[in-house]
């Protein structure tokens, strides 16, 4: 399988990549900043830089592609990083169906802080109980798409 991670450089990518790799896959990692996976070499990696959040770096990258894995997402929530999420959601779906690539798994740290939203965005609560309901996640046009799709969320 010949797969595309978003956020290849950073410590979930990372992860998903060498697991990609150790299993025998393709992988094209988009990053930032090619510095994020600076010595790491495997015949079956290629490192791209470039926004996840434009449709033509995605497009650029994804025809031949089984899947894309997005492991896009700050250390810390912020208004910004929820932005990424939408952003990189809308370019996402524009160019995957372009591309005619119908598989993706969205990892997000979202579930690990309340989102209480306020007229100037979202505001992050550090982790702790989180109440049944509080939590809002951006799944920007996925969910009216025509794709066929699984919804897995690990509960806390």
């Amino acid at each position: 399988m010949k797969v595309l991670v978003l956020g290849g450089g950073g410590r979930t990518g990372r992860l998903v990549v060498d697991l990609a790799l150790s299993r025998g896959h393709e992988v094209t990692a988009l990053v930032r900043s090619v510095a994020g996976l600076e010595g790491v070499q495997h015949a079956r990696l290629s490192v791209v830089g470039g926004s996840p959040c434009e449709v033509a770096p995605l497009l650029g990258v994804l025809p031949g592609h089984d899947a894309v894995v997005s492991t896009l997402g700050p250390r810390v929530p912020s208004r910004r990083a929820s932005e990424v999420y939408v952003r990189s959601g809308d370019a996402l779906v524009a160019a995957m169906a372009v591309a005619g690539v119908e598989r993706v798994l969205v990892t997000s740290t979202t579930l690990l802080w309340r989102i209480v939203c306020q007229e100037d965005g979202p505001r992050p609560i550090p982790p702790g109980p989180i109440p049944r309901g509080s939590v809002r996640v951006a799944d920007s046009g996925a969910r009216t798409s025509d794709w066929p799709r699984a919804q897995v969320s690990a509960g806390l």
